[in-house]
């Protein structure tokens, strides 16, 4: 019970940390932030339980239906509604050239809804709320999720008026606070449920039944034009893959801290460029750490050298990413690496070097990329197909190539990059080249921290999370070539090559001990 609160406890403080970061808007034009539903529309968005009329309204006063209900079900546990559409059916109100002919099918097939008369599925008909409620309490009972609740039934005003084929899945509704009663502790059974209300109880359900049970937890952090993955293992452990510059360090740890965590199990650096691990020296100065793995490199940046002299600080030892390395294997658990396939790349071009792991659980595959190019996508010899990639170097030309994109087949595609990056990326051939092969984008300059749920079965992605903070005051980026200090503003700064680039937060006293000297530009007189 203790560990169950625990977690929670954990989720709420990393709620509250996110929302006192920003305050989202809903992104509808008629839903305003004032409106009792608009946290809640939000939430069911971020989840991708609703989407808006392509006007961009959300519509919160216009009823449910019957197809939209059955829409909304299937995308909670991630079905292959695509599957279904050509499925023979006796209803003959649903044809396949409808948008919602194989969300339809599918909820029928499992059970999850029925007709009302064996012709009549009435999918553009207005859900009732004791319909409501009986598919909900279907669709948990089928698919598993979790109902055990303590919860006493208090009968409304109107039970009398509730059909008794309804009772039961209202009663579980009611008791799992997914519905409650109106005006004068009615229920209204034969009323409509709105889409504000369809927002606010299918949100709940999904966190309520199916995120408790998702084990697996990814949450792709924001730290601009960098990558930073965090993840939390089914077996209680933590990874941590990179961690984006140094300024977002302070940042990371703050989050990781507020999901409850003081230990990082397993921490890798995939390359030895700043926007990858800049910040793993202070994180890792942060928590105590089981395991550390680097790639072998032929060369390396000062920003690596600085991280090797942490780990060495703390007593740690380098363990080689290179493919064929298991990192953990539990059971329905593998974490392990499928590249580098090689360590004599040279020095010319670090993103060779590039770790990248793949996780299966269950049923389930989940990829992360580094900055991996072509040459290292044809080379990995393992299985690449996975529901889940971090998409390799934040979208750029020099990944993703056809072959690789189309032996991976992913369902989601996460891409990290920064909003109005100087590189200009992600490159628009690469995303429509991820949608072009079924995937759905999400983008960390867009959404935010983007959190993936699993448990091995169901699959749930959530965006919308604010940025993580950088540091303030902002680091000092060094040329450790020319011994030169810049504010990161500087545009000289953004000319340092990544072998002589590296960015810290020590004073401007302690680097000239170390024989820089400030920038005549950006620092000049200091």
């Amino acid at each position: 019970m203790f560990g169950k609160c625990k977690r929670y406890i954990a989720l709420i403080a990393v709620t509250a940390l996110m929302l006192s970061s920003c305050a989202a808007a809903t992104g509808f034009k008629d839903v305003s932030e004032r409106k009792w539903y608009a946290p809640f529309v939000r939430q069911a968005s971020s989840y991708g339980l609703f989407e808006g009329d392509t006007d961009g309204n959300f519509r919160p006063a216009d009823p449910i239906t019957r197809a939209e209900v059955a829409a909304v079900l299937a995308r909670v546990v991630s079905a292959d509604t695509a599957a279904y559409r050509n499925r023979s059916t006796s209803f003959t109100d649903v044809r396949s050239s409808k948008w919602y002919a194989g969300a339809v099918k599918w909820a029928v097939a499992g059970g999850v809804a029925s007709g009302q008369s064996k012709t009549i599925f009435a999918p553009e008909a207005n859900i009732t709320r004791q319909e409501l409620c009986v598919m909900l309490a279907r669709f948990m009972k089928n698919f598993g999720l979790q109902t055990a609740t303590d919860a006493a039934y208090r009968p409304f005003a109107d039970e009398s008026a509730i059909a008794s084929w309804a009772k039961s899945g209202v009663r579980l509704c009611q008791q799992l606070s997914l519905v409650s009663g109106k005006d004068a502790g009615r229920f209204d059974p034969k009323g409509n449920t709105t889409r504000a209300e369809g927002a606010r109880i299918l949100s709940a359900l999904t966190e309520k039944t199916l995120l408790p049970i998702c084990k697996l937890r990814i949450h792709y952090l924001d730290v601009g034009q960098g990558d930073s993955i965090f993840i939390e293992l089914p077996d209680g452990g933590t990874m941590l893959i990179d961690a984006g510059e140094a300024r977002y360090a302070d940042g990371i740890a703050k989050y990781i801290k507020a999901l409850g965590y003081t230990k990082i199990d397993y921490i890798v650096g995939t390359h030895p460029h700043a926007d990858h691990i800049g910040g793993l020296a202070d994180v890792i100065k942060t928590f105590s750490v089981g395991k550390v793995y680097l790639p072998r490199s032929a060369n390396t940046t000062q920003t690596y050298e600085n991280l090797l002299t942490t780990i060495q600080s703390k007593g740690l030892t380098v363990r080689t990413a290179k493919a064929g390395v298991d990192i953990l294997t539990a059971a329905g658990l593998k974490v392990y690496f499928i590249a580098p396939v090689r360590d004599d790349y040279g020095d010319k071009d670090y993103n060779l070097y590039s770790a990248c792991v793949r996780i299966t659980y269950g049923g389930r595959a989940f990829l992360f990329m580094g900055d991996a190019t072509t040459q290292n996508e044809a080379e990995i010899t393992e299985d690449v197909s996975a529901d889940v990639i971090k998409v390799g170097h934040h979208g750029s030309k020099t990944s993703s190539s056809a072959a690789f994109v189309k032996r991976v087949e992913a369902k989601y595609a996460v891409v990290s990059v920064g909003r109005d990056n100087k590189y200009n990326l992600p490159a628009a051939g690469i995303l429509k080249r991820w949608t072009d092969s079924g995937a759905k984008l999400y983008r960390t300059d867009e959404s935010g921290t983007i959190i993936c749920y699993s448990d091995g079965n169901y699959l749930m992605m959530k965006a919308d999370a604010p940025s993580l903070p950088e540091d303030s005051p902002a680091a000092y980026i060094l040329n450790t070539n020319s011994k030169k200090i810049h504010l990161a503003t500087c545009s000289y700064a953004a000319s340092i090559s990544d072998a002589n680039r590296a960015s810290t937060r020590k004073s401007l006293d302690e680097l000239k001990a170390e024989g820089y000297t400030c920038c005549g530009v950006c620092l000049k007189g200091k």
